[in-house]
């Protein structure tokens, strides 16, 4: 399978302009995947081991981090023997099986990141429309299962794009955009709920307040003390979320161009240079995630620390 598969995927041809480059994108890749396997490993082991961490939300941000630690610790080591190998000879057998593994790894992982960011803004959504009923519709089991599924149908399609390589670009070109496209409509919908919920809040706390002048309020300002509380927690982590979301963006957009590009003009020595910086940047973000977790979210904080300390 892997003869054949390298058959369509051919390797560049570019190894005597690019063995420079090799050379530092295979060191930034050795750093990079040593830090995102360190960071997302405590990360997963701090919300494994808390129990208040158990909530669907923090369920789908281990379910990121173990798509995380994939790509450290199996892809980019894949990627620098790949680069070694391609190096070498880019014809031999050595090549071909590890471009075959490289490839299915690649889809699978970074397939399971775009179905988990999707899923938590489809979660974030129906947290802000649902309220009261989504702790009832929305349960850990439910989250677990959704993940699980989730991540087989992201190894299911790696497995059809090495045994059909001309499907590889269906992901790229179409599963991909139409995520980001999903995510952007519902966190751009969650925005629009909340200015519109803040306005109402704001218009009836002030009727409230005139309304109740001479009477004890302190019930009432305890339960709007509670509610504020609870939705600057879910603002919280959801801006954390669209954090997360825009540097899958950022770091996928290069990407996209270069697709564009060899679509477009072929292969030369500046596209064979922009998919290895494409590649290792999609990689890098990886590494990045774990510290935004750490800095916006107080539960994981503590919880690492706790892990740690």
């Amino acid at each position: 399978m892997s003869s054949e598969f390298c058959k369509v995927v051919r390797p560049t041809q570019f190894n005597e302009e690019l063995s420079q480059l090799y050379n530092i994108l295979q060191l930034v890749n050795a750093i990079s995947s040593a830090v995102s396997i360190t960071t997302n490993l405590i990360v997963i082991l701090a919300i494994y081991k808390c129990h208040s961490l158990r909530s669907p939300s923090f369920v789908m941000i281990f379910s990121l981090s173990i798509a995380d630690f994939g790509v450290g610790s199996i892809v980019q080591p894949l990627y620098i023997a790949l680069g070694l190998a391609e190096s070498r000879n880019s014809e031999n057998g050595e090549f071909c099986y590890l471009l075959t593994i490289y490839t299915a790894a690649v889809i699978c992982l970074s397939g399971l990141s775009f179905f988990i960011m999707t899923f938590i803004s489809i979660d974030r959504f129906l947290a802000i429309c649902l309220c009261m009923k989504y702790k009832r519709i929305v349960t850990t089991k439910r989250t677990v299962a959704v993940s699980v599924i989730l991540g087989l149908c992201a190894f299911v399609w790696a497995v059809v794009v090495v045994s059909k390589p001309k499907l590889r670009y269906v992901f790229s070109m179409i599963l991909m955009p139409v995520c980001l496209i999903v995510t952007s409509f519902n966190y751009l919908n969650i925005m629009r709920i909340l200015r519109k919920q803040q306005k109402i809040f704001r218009n009836f706390s002030s009727s409230a307040s005139t309304a109740v002048s001479g009477i004890s309020t302190q019930p009432a300002l305890e339960n709007q003390s509670r509610n504020t509380a609870s939705n600057e927690r879910y603002k919280r982590v959801l801006y954390t979320m669209i954090y997360i979301y825009c540097a899958f963006v950022v770091s996928y957009l290069p990407y996209f161009c270069y697709l564009f590009a060899v679509s477009n003009l072929g292969l030369s020595v500046s596209i064979a240079r922009a998919r290895h910086l494409t590649a290792t940047l999609i990689f890098f973000r990886s590494s990045v995630t774990p510290s935004m977790y750490f800095w916006r979210i107080t539960n994981i904080r503590k919880a690492i620390w706790k892990l740690l300390y």
